[in-house]
């Protein structure tokens, strides 16, 4: 019987933070008072050291869900699971399990706008998650011979801007 796959649809949640859709009283008193002041749109430095004209404003953050599987071999030893085809700077999730059955481990590499690529490698019978601002792609190769599956969950976040005017 092969291993149990748990659901990949859901953004994995961090340990420390049991309630992260919502806003809890505790934590976020401080915060909330922010609204209360002025509410003019034309916060000047809101917008200081972005790449917005001065004309527009995130209007909401767009997250999509991007799950497969994984099966590398000495035909496709790597591959580029995901490439950003989009202007606006976007962070992603990426959670990457390597079946048990494997003997070689998944090596990832995330090759980001700014800085150096981060990489990071998943031993056979394991999950790793790592979240990263500014990625550019994301590719996967096996580190070691055989036949290697495995399973990969992104959540990929970016912003929708809107013109202030409107």
């Amino acid at each position: 019987m092969g291993p149990t796959f748990y659901s990949w649809s859901k953004p994995f949640k961090s340990f420390s933070d049991s309630n992260t859709d919502t806003n809890s009283a505790s934590d976020s008193d401080s915060d909330s008072g922010s609204d209360s002041g002025s509410d003019s749109g034309s916060d000047s430095g809101s917008n200081s050291g972005s790449c917005l004209s001065p004309d527009q404003e995130i209007s909401e953050m767009v997250c999509n869900n991007i799950c497969g599987n994984l099966l590398l071999n000495d035909q496709v030893s790597k591959l580029e699971i995901w490439r950003k085809s989009i202007e606006p700077e976007a962070t992603v999730t990426i959670s990457v399990f390597n079946s048990a059955r494997n003997s070689a481990a998944i090596q990832v590499m995330v090759i980001r706008t700014v800085g150096n690529p981060l990489q990071f490698t998943i031993p056979p019978g394991n999950t790793i998650s790592a979240t990263i601002d500014d990625a550019e792609s994301i590719r996967v190769a096996r580190v070691g011979v055989g036949l290697t599956e495995g399973k990969f969950c992104l959540d990929v976040c970016y912003p929708v801007f809107s013109d202030v005017n409107n």
